[in-house]
């Protein structure tokens, strides 16, 4: 992990121009610390986000003392260790400039925190209140998921009309229909984190398209 510290340490530095008073000198330091805690493998995950994105959501499979509760404690651990800097080391332009082989790789690795916000925030309560089922969702769902990002990416790269949102939409739906499989239909708490979840990922990229989660049904992303 060393040449992380270093790479980002030196990427980092070129990243200040608009805000003077932000260096993210820290932010080698810190993320080497959220890796470690994590025991996370891989290199340069800003260039592989989502093998990145696989390694962090496995976590969610361990249940909550190992799993997503230690996920939300390395991740706001993150946040203190950069404090005010956060915001602008963390974000889409400082890696897209510096770090990510690609700005679609920017966008998917500030994609896997703008999620662990919502995770380790609104989507607190009812991840844990559900613990048991939303583990093994995630445990004998992987597959899934991964499909469901897959046919995402293949969405926006498709085209068409207002392609992201559409592919956004679907993306919520399929995260709910992959849930539901091990949760139930019913807890309409766990269909709504759901399409949250893959809502918020779609957000990171495309905060125009206008769509909320509701608990009402299966699909209950909609649009305003």
């Amino acid at each position: 992990m060393r040449h992380l510290l270093l790479f980002l340490i030196f990427f980092c530095a070129h990243q200040v121009e608009a805000q003077s008073n932000v260096t993210c000198d820290q932010l080698g330091y810190c993320f080497n610390n959220f890796a470690r805690t994590l025991n996370l493998t891989t290199q340069t995950p800003w260039r592989s986000p989502r093998e990145f994105r696989f390694e962090i959501e496995s976590i969610y499979e361990r249940g909550s003392q190992n799993g997503f509760l230690q996920l939300c404690q390395a991740f706001r651990a993150l946040r203190d260790c950069l404090g005010n800097e956060y915001r602008v080391c963390m974000s889409v332009p400082t890696f897209a400039t510096g770090g990510s082989n690609t700005v679609q790789d920017a966008y998917d690795f500030i994609g896997i925190f703008s999620q662990a916000h919502f995770t380790c925030g609104a989507g607190f309560d009812v991840f844990y209140r559900n613990e048991p089922c939303m583990s093994q969702s995630w445990s004998a769902g992987r597959r899934n998921f991964s499909r469901c990002y897959e046919e995402y990416h293949m969405r926006i790269d498709a085209g068409g009309n207002n392609a992201p949102c559409v592919a956004g939409q679907q993306l919520s739906e399929c995260f709910e229909y992959v849930l539901t499989q091990q949760c139930s239909a019913v807890r309409t708490d766990v269909v709504w984190w759901g399409c949250e979840y893959a809502r918020t990922f779609m957000f990171t990229q495309f905060p125009y398209c206008s769509q909320r989660c509701t608990t009402m049904k299966l699909g209950g992303i909609k649009s305003t």
